[in-house]
C-alpha cells in the first residue's frame, strides 16, 4: 500500500504529523490494499467554477436538488418548471472525485469540457443543435481541485468495493460523499490546458 505521510508533500503541520494519505496515482504494483488503514484519501474534482476563491471559502458543494434547480434556470434562461423533470440524473446532495487526474483528462474529460453531469444532462435534454451545450463550454474556467478526502467521510460500501477489487493500473476509481467537502482539504487547483470530450470524441484546448 502507498502510504505517505502529509510533510512528504505539503509543508509541515504539528497537529497533523499523524495524517496518513492514499495515493492510488503512486502505487504502481501493490495490489492488496487497506484504506482503513488511512486517514485521508487523494482525490481529485473536476469542474468549472465562475469563482475559484468561493471553493476556499465554502468548499466543494454539495448542492441541494431545488439549489440545482435554480442555478439550471439561471444558466439555461429557462423558468423552474421547465428545468424540472428535464433530466433523469439522480436526485442526490453529492460530490465526486476521480482517485486519478489522468482519468479527468483523459476519459472522464466533460467535467472539465461541461462541468456538472446534472447541468450536462439538461442542456442534452433541452437539445437545440448544441447550444445549450455551447452555453456550458463557455461558462467558467476548466479547474482541477486536488484534495484530501477524509476517510470518516466517505461511505464504507465504496471503501469495501475498493479494497476488494483494487487494481494498482486502473484508471476507472472514483469515489464520493454526501456532503460538502471543507475548504481545509483542498489541496490545490489547476487549470488543465488539454481535456478531452467523450461525447465528440476530441481534445479541447483551454484558451
Amino acid at each position: 500500500m502507498v502510504l505517505v505521510k502529509l510533510d512528504l508533500f505539503l509543508k509541515k503541520s504539528s497537529h497533523m504529523l499523524n495524517k496518513q494519505i492514499f495515493i492510488h496515482e503512486n502505487n504502481f504494483s501493490i495490489n492488496k490494499i487497506s484504506l482503513y488503514d488511512c486517514t485521508h484519501i487523494r482525490g481529485y474534482h473536476a469542474c468549472r467554477p465562475i469563482d475559484i476563491s468561493s471553493y476556499y471559502t465554502y468548499g466543494i458543494c454539495a448542492f441541494t436538488e431545488k439549489e440545482k434547480q435554480q442555478k439550471a434556470s439561471e444558466i439555461f434562461g429557462k423558468p423552474i418548471e421547465e428545468i424540472v423533470g428535464l433530466t433523469n440524473y439522480p436526485e442526490k446532495e453529492e460530490v465526486y472525485f476521480a482517485l486519478s487526474k489522468e482519468d479527468l483528462l483523459k476519459e472522464s474529460g466533460h467535467y472539465l469540457c461541461y462541468g456538472s453531469e446534472y447541468f450536462l444532462s439538461i442542456a442534452r435534454s433541452l437539445n437545440k443543435n448544441g447550444y445549450y451545450e455551447d452555453l456550458l463550454l463557455k461558462r467558467g474556467t476548466p479547474t482541477i481541485f486536488t484534495c484530501d478526502i477524509p476517510i470518516h467521510l466517505i461511505n464504507k460500501y465504496i471503501l469495501d468495493d475498493i479494497n476488494n477489487n483494487y487494481d494498482p493500473k486502473s484508471l476507472d476509481y472514483g469515489i464520493w460523499i454526501n456532503q460538502t467537502l471543507p475548504p481545509k482539504y483542498i489541496i490545490k487547483h489547476e487549470h488543465p490546458k488539454k481535456m478531452f470530450d467523450p461525447f465528440f470524441r476530441f481534445t479541447r484546448i483551454n484558451e
